[in-house]
């Protein structure tokens, strides 16, 4: 946390808030700044998309403690899209979920009710979660020792109807 206080004052001269284990910084700057990276993220080499990918996961990734279910979820449609896009680029294919208002799920054994429309990108394939563990994998140590746990079996299945933005993609891939 200190690590990261001081790298954010030295390199942009912000100031950095810190309240028990988190930090937050305010600046309509550094919020264009990272919001224009993310617009031209598509263009940038396969080592800037894994880097992204990498600390993404960190955030928006998950996966079940026994190695079960794999994969992101993204805080809307185009954010959906850009991280399928972006696993696509490095050789992993994944499957969107759209989960309906009103769906219910279960967090930490609690019944959860969906309020609005939400994406779940899965990655099910025992190849593309290989590729997922080896290429980007997790820091985060419940993460990283959750995904220690994949096995050997495929998660294929489970679901139905998963929306493919192909046209999306390669509108996106030809912008290159």
């Amino acid at each position: 946390k200190k690590l990261f206080s001081d790298h954010i004052k030295q390199t942009f001269e912000l100031n950095v808030y810190s309240y028990k284990h988190n930090v937050s910084v305010n600046s309509v700057t550094l919020c264009t700044l990272l919001t224009k990276i993310v617009e031209r993220l598509p263009s940038y080499n396969d080592s800037l998309i894994l880097s992204f990918l990498k600390g993404y996961a960190d955030g928006d990734g998950t996966i079940r403690n026994d190695g079960g279910d794999l994969g992101f979820c993204p805080s809307g449609k185009e954010e959906a899209f850009l991280i399928q896009y972006l696993l696509l680029r490095v050789g992993i294919v994944s499957n969107l979920k759209v989960v309906p208002p009103g769906a219910i799920g279960h967090y930490l054994g609690r019944e959860i009710i969906t309020k609005k429309e939400k994406y779940v990108l899965y990655i099910y394939d025992n190849e593309n979660r290989m590729r997922f563990k080896s290429l980007i994998g997790f820091r985060q140590t419940s993460k990283a020792q959750s995904i220690g746990n994949l096995d050997q079996k495929s998660r294929l299945g489970g679901f139905t109807k998963f929306k493919y933005p192909l046209g999306k993609m390669v509108k996106l891939a030809r912008q290159e």
